[in-house]
């Protein structure tokens, strides 16, 4: 099952990533989703399906990249998981992994990706360009300024960050919901600045 931008919950694959490679990324997925302290990425080709160089090992929050590593991005699928998730209890909101940070985000743009991808306890995060390329991501974020594409980045989670804020203050949710929903609900909102696809599915 998974939620998707532009029109509602659907279930359906984000195109135009091929099979092989969405087949491969999940195998890596898979690998990966049960790692309780390190992040793992892996960088795919969209047209073979093929893994590029080894797998990079991370902390438990971040993945510092090579610069080598970062050129070889374009054009290509970059997934890793988020293990934080793994540290609560299981009736704890935050326990099901939180979604794309600022950083993931910025990635998409900044190195062009066909799409990234985050594997946690419970879901899968994927966030794709659109497929249209008068799209406002294609005609104003893609090639701009590293700051222009972070200050959008920015205000999608400023966005989020006040919504889910009042809610705590007026007691409608708890501070561990607001952690668990922050990441998801800035990427809700910077689909809809960008025009970018957006998927969150739940895993078995």
């Amino acid at each position: 099952m998974s939620e998707s931008s532009g029109g509602g919950a659907k279930d359906y694959p984000i195109l135009p990533v091929t099979l092989q490679a969405d087949a491969r990324a999940r195998q890596f997925e898979r690998a990966v989703r049960q790692e309780r302290h390190p992040e793992y990425a892996v960088i795919i080709d969209n047209e073979s399906g093929m893994v590029l160089g080894d797998r990079i090992r991370g902390g438990r929050q971040v993945i510092p990249f090579t610069q080598q590593q970062l050129e070889s991005m374009r054009g290509r699928i970059l997934s890793h998981n988020h293990p934080d998730g793994w540290r609560y209890p299981a009736d704890d909101p935050r326990r099901p992994g939180a979604g794309f940070s600022d950083h993931d985000a910025r990635m998409l743009a900044d190195w062009e990706l066909v799409e990234i991808r985050a594997v946690t306890p419970a879901y899968l995060y994927r966030l794709r360009p659109p497929e249209d390329r008068m799209s406002h991501y294609h005609r104003h974020i893609v090639g701009r300024s590293s700051w222009v594409i972070k200050d959008a980045v920015d205000r999608a989670f400023d966005l989020a960050d006040l919504h889910l804020t009042n809610l705590v203050a007026i007691g409608m949710i708890a501070p561990e919901v607001y952690e668990a929903l922050i990441n998801h609900e800035a990427m809700l909102r910077l689909t809809k600045d960008w025009g970018i696809v957006y998927e969150r599915e739940v895993l078995a």
